[in-house]
């Protein structure tokens, strides 16, 4: 258990050390431990222009209190340290950032003077932001501050820009008894520096260290392959949009997952990171730890909202994380919550960085163990706020514990929005407003790389931004409102595709009332971003490996380098006994079978809801052909089937992938929507249960509403009630027929007509034939199926000076199982390859022979035969301007 105080810590007070990282051995640590604390006062060679150091006594006391944690690690805080008066500290308060600015002399230092039983080699590395090339030197004294010296070692920063930067300084070696530390600026001065601290490890364990950060590591691969997701600060702490506050169980109970769910799924988010607690430390959840510390349960719930969200959410192939605050209550007054009273956090620490935080830390890892088994694989990752107040504390330790449950789990410490990153052991890089996502030259994950920071502190974790779209993280109370910020879409759009290039993915932060509604601009430009990154949301396709889909006996599967056809994932399941079958119950208005046609290829049944609907032939003379639809049903009514197919005949059933074929809904904003007559209107904030909260609506007779779309069918969503009256419907200009929109009370989100139509682009219009009123809520539309296939390569370009002229460079890496011919073309030349092998890369070097570039395109061409007769495909990349 860490200790902060005046004191060395008893042995027997140590955590014993997990297997995931290694427990020094007592008498080869030497318990680096503070017992007198005299600082030097260093003198000036201009004495009148020198600050004063700052006193260890007193009020005024900065006392360094340090222990090994169970890493070995040993952490000299810049505001513990004797030091120059005229410092100051970066954020005091909480989330105290805990460094120390306004280092711009020769003058100034800062000075520890520490004590150990036997002497000790340390490997020493500086948290520490200053300009590029400005020098220092850490020099060690026998004794106090005052005594000869042992040794100096210049330290150089290398960082652009000023950031901060986790710089090795090397080994060096500490005697036996008291010795100081004091580190000062050298040579040339320019600019303001700032110290977090110095970080220490024995210099025999530090590669043994490293090794098992390495180890301790994440993949990280399929949430940077994502390009966007969620993050909603929501919870117990929220309110309604006016009116009173629900208790925390009403509010909870009263959650619609399910709604909440088709919500995100309509925005075409990857994921979502979820508040378990934030502005009061409240859990929608029945977390006994929390009751066990507190001593009652009224800061969490019976029902298990987050279980609920994380398994609906899974189901969907969407990934879940998780959000946790400390319960730190400097926003409601300092101290003045049962439950942040209950972790005894020492006083001290928010502005002078010491104290005993030993029951704070084993409060979270209970609570944190106690919630990573409870949800186990379906929580993917943890975003930890406040990451300072575990700080000199081993965050291998607590990344242990923040993975019971799931091994794999992602771990992520926010050191601060604009402080230094405080620990090299994150998976993903917390990106709390990190640029805007804009890249840090020589820091960012560069275009076409696996998403991991390159250089800096955050060495090795994948790269992320987390940043607020609407005027704050989340609702606290009654009343707010919901601005959403003046990003469009199509902004949005360029700023992620940016990122993306950089395998970066964008976190958004959504506010939500407490009755799940959101504000109706952010729907509204969410579900537009959907389909300008996606194209589209409504066809979902599931690979043969999906662990949804239920085998029966006689399966196998076939893939990798054994099967180069162009398959979907390069493999298939297969079974060769009559009777052999599969199922897979899905929730959508259609679906279609993909597989193979072949000459040994048979029949097979296809059942949908327990009726047999189709025998169909995968046989085919001649070549194989493959990514063959075999079957497509698409007019299905919207809800939830199941599919079951059984073999009849024939050598091989074989199965590629399932595409269900879901409607998307297109809400009444959209611009595809003619709104021909008079009368027309918006009602927004309407809280009946409508698709994004609003409706369009019209009270004269005659006045239309006509949909332009591309689907294979259609439905018209409005409401009912009694007031309401006849609607005809027309498809693409023919009458079909009357609709009744009138009932004894009112119902949201009714689709009152839909039809299946030719896959294709087509039009359905509404024309108000009576009542009050005709509203348009949104249509669901089914997309038409199967998209075209074509070559699936990937194209990098970067511009570099080579001998003083400019060279546009091109990347191509074939991502097919299959050779591809590529051609690259450019204002400056042309380039061929023949066969470029399956998941091999092309470069070539064009020469401007120009000394400037202007912004330009490259064009990559690409054909290969994927098994179902020839493919081409053309990829337009831009390349940006060059001076060199």
């Amino acid at each position: 258990m860490l200790k902060r105080g005046t004191r060395n810590i008893p042995s027997q007070r140590r955590r014993e050390v997990h297997t995931m990282h290694r427990r020094l051995p007592r008498a080869g640590v030497g318990f680096l431990a503070l017992i007198a604390l005299t600082a030097s006062l260093l003198t000036s060679a201009n004495a009148a222009s020198a600050a004063s150091d700052l006193p260890q006594g007193g009020p005024a006391e900065l006392p360094l209190s340090t222990v090994t944690d169970v890493d070995g690690q040993v952490v000299l805080g810049a505001n513990r340290a004797a030091r120059s008066s005229d410092f100051t500290m970066g954020a005091p308060g909480w989330p105290f950032d805990l460094y120390m600015s306004g280092w711009t002399r020769a003058d100034q230092h800062f000075t520890w003077t520490v004590t150990q039983p036997a002497a000790r080699t340390y490997r020493v590395q500086s948290l520490m932001a200053a300009p590029q090339g400005q020098q220092f030197q850490l020099t060690v004294r026998s004794g106090d501050a005052s005594g000869p010296v042992l040794s100096t070692t210049p330290v150089t920063t290398t960082m652009a820009e000023g950031r901060w930067d986790r710089r090795l300084i090397g080994d060096v070696a500490l005697p036996a008894g008291t010795s100081s530390i004091t580190l000062t600026r050298t040579g040339s001065l320019s600019g303001t520096a700032s110290l977090k601290a110095l970080e220490m490890f024995p210099s025999s364990e530090y590669s043994a260290y490293q090794a098992d950060v390495a180890a301790a590591r994440a993949d990280t691969s399929a949430f940077t392959g994502t390009p966007y997701g969620l993050f909603f600060q929501y919870g117990p702490w929220g309110g309604p949009r006016s009116g009173t506050k629900k208790s925390m169980e009403q509010q909870t109970n009263d959650f619609d997952v399910p709604a909440f769910v088709e919500k995100v799924k309509a925005t075409g988010a990857g994921y979502v990171i979820w508040s378990i607690s934030w502005w009061t430390y409240q859990m929608s959840a029945p977390i006994s730890s929390v009751d066990a510390i507190l001593g009652h349960g009224d800061r969490t719930t019976q029902r298990d909202l987050i279980g609920e969200v994380a398994s609906a959410l899974k189901a969907d192939n969407i990934g879940f994380h998780l959000y946790y605050h400390t319960g730190q209550d400097w926003h409601l007054g300092a101290n003045s919550t049962d439950w942040w009273q209950k972790q005894q956090f020492p006083s001290t620490y928010p502005t002078r960085g010491w104290g005993d935080r030993a029951t704070f830390i084993a409060n979270w890892k209970t609570v944190i163990e106690e919630i990573g088994t409870r949800y186990g694989s379906d929580l993917d990752g943890w975003f930890f706020d406040d990451g300072n107040a575990y700080y000199g504390y081993s965050y291998l330790d607590l990344k242990q514990s923040a993975r019971a449950g799931n091994p794999e789990r992602m771990v992520s410490f926010n050191g601060g929005w604009n402080s230094a990153q405080i620990t090299n052991t994150d998976d993903i890089f917390f990106g709390e407003i990190a640029s805007n996502g804009s890249p840090w030259p020589g820091i960012s994950a560069p275009n076409g790389s696996d998403g991991k920071i390159i250089a800096g502190p955050g060495v090795g974790e994948a790269d992320h931004l987390m940043s607020i779209t609407e005027n704050n993280w989340g609702i606290t109370g009654s009343g707010q409102q919901i601005i959403t910020s003046a990003e469009t879409a199509p902004q949005l759009r360029d700023r992620i595709a940016t990122m993306n290039a950089r395998r970066m993915p964008f976190s958004m932060n959504v506010m939500m009332w407490e009755n799940g509604a959101w504000g109706n601009a952010t729907q509204n430009r969410f579900e537009d971003l959907a389909a300008l990154v996606h194209g589209g949301l409504g066809q979902l396709r599931v690979a043969d490996t999906d662990q949804f889909i239920t085998y029966g006996a006689g399966w196998s599967r076939n893939g990798g380098l054994a099967r180069p056809f162009g398959n979907y994932n390069s493999d298939v399941s297969y079974a060769t006994a009559n009777g052999a079958e599969f199922s897979y119950t899905f929730e959508g208005t259609g679906i279609e079978i993909v597989s193979e046609r072949h000459p040994t290829y048979g029949d097979m049944d296809v059942y949908i809801d327990g009726t047999l609907v189709q025998t169909v032939s995968a046989y085919a003379a001649g070549a194989r052909q493959v990514k063959q639809v075999v079957f497509s049903k698409r007019d299905l009514a919207s809800g939830t089937h199941t599919i079951r197919v059984v073999k009849r005949s024939g050598q091989y059933l074989v199965l590629d992938a399932l595409q269900v074929l879901r409607p998307t809904v297109v809400n009444n904003h959209s611009p595809a929507i003619a709104y021909a007559g008079s009368g027309w209107s918006t009602s927004i904030n309407r809280d009946f249960g409508n698709h994004n909260n609003d409706v369009a609506y019209t009270t004269v007779d005659n006045s239309s509403a006509t949909f332009t779309f591309t689907g294979s069918r259609i439905g018209f969503v409005t409401e009912k009630e009694p007031s309401y009256g006849l609607i005809d419907v027309y498809i693409d200009g023919q009458f079909q027929t009357t609709v009744d929109a009138r009932a004894t009370s009112r119902l949201a989100m009714q689709e009152v007509f839909a039809t299946a139509v030719t896959p294709g682009s087509h039009t359905i219009k509404l024309v108000k034939k009576s009542g009050s009123f005709m509203l348009v809520d949104g249509f669901r539309v089914t997309p038409s199926g199967t998209e075209e296939v074509s070559p699936n390569v990937e194209v990098t370009v970067d511009e570099r000076c080579i001998a003083g002229k400019a060279y546009v460079t091109a990347r191509v890496h074939n991502l097919e199982a299959v050779p591809v011919d590529v051609a690259i073309t450019t204002e400056f030349g042309q380039k061929q390859f023949t066969a470029v092998a399956a998941d091999k890369n092309v470069v070539h070097a064009f020469n401007t022979r120009a000394t400037t570039l202007d912004p330009g395109d490259l064009t990559v061409a690409t054909a290969t035969d994927l098994g179902a007769g020839p493919v081409t495909g053309e990829v337009t990349v831009e390349h940006a301007d060059l001076t060199c």
